[in-house]
């Protein structure tokens, strides 16, 4: 059982890798970057389900978001009985799931 669980899946569609600057697609690993089968989605529900199992009851899950998916990342969670709070990075965007029963 875990009181923490911190994760920065891979969220990217692969139809936003257009609009991305070149020096994140040239240096960083794209498996980190992109969703399987561009579902940006997958990790989050595979996330809050594996959490559901291993949070102990006062535990708390962090994860790095896609801003464009902020509301159906935290529907996701809360169909698993998590309270969910989403916080805006320095640019103002969402950026950062927190998640606690």
């Amino acid at each position: 059982m875990a009181d923490l669980i911190v994760s920065n899946p891979p969220y990217i569609s692969e139809q936003e890798k257009e609009s991305m600057s070149r020096t994140v697609l040239d240096y960083e690993p794209h498996r980190a970057l992109f969703a399987p089968g561009s579902n940006p989605l997958l990790f989050y529900s595979m996330l809050a389900k594996l959490a559901q199992v291993k949070l102990h009851a006062d535990g708390q899950v962090f994860a790095e978001l896609n801003a464009s998916y902020a509301s159906e990342i935290a529907a996701i969670f809360q169909v698993e009985n998590f309270q969910v709070e989403i916080k805006e990075d320095m640019q103002g965007k969402r950026r950062m799931l927190r998640a606690w029963r």
